[in-house]
C-alpha cells in the first residue's frame, strides 16, 4: 500500500533533512527503491513529502508507529510547522471484459 507522509517547514530543506526523511521512511518501508522525497516551496513554508510502498495492513493500526517513527527522526527541526500521514489509493486495475453468451 502507498503512504505518503508531509511536513512544512518556516525555511528551505539541507540535504541533511532530506535524507533524514527518507532514513524514517525505511523503517516501513517494504522496499527501499520505493522511498521518494519532494520539496515544494510555497511563499511562506516549504512542504517536504515522503513516498513509500509498505506491506498491506489496517491503517488505523500502524498510523501512530509512522507518526512516532518520523517525530523521532524530525524532532530536531527547529522550524518545524505540521505533519501529516496519508494513504493514497491506488489506481483500479483494469476489469477484464466479459463475453457475453
Amino acid at each position: 500500500m502507498e503512504v505518503e507522509v508531509g511536513i512544512e517547514i518556516h525555511g528551505p530543506p539541507t540535504d541533511e533533512r532530506l535524507a533524514t526523511l527518507k532514513s524514517a521512511a525505511t523503517r516501513f518501508a517494504d522496499d527501499a527503491a520505493s522511498i521518494s522525497v519532494t520539496h515544494t516551496a510555497l511563499p511562506d513554508r516549504h512542504t517536504l513529502v515522503t513516498r513509500f510502498t509498505m506491506r498491506a495492513a489496517a491503517q488505523y493500526k500502524i498510523v501512530d508507529d509512522i507518526a512516532r517513527g518520523f517525530k523521532m527522526d524530525i524532532w530536531d527541526l527547529d522550524d518545524y510547522m505540521d505533519m501529516w500521514i496519508s494513504f493514497p489509493k491506488s489506481p483500479p486495475k483494469p476489469r477484464k471484459k466479459r463475453r457475453s453468451r
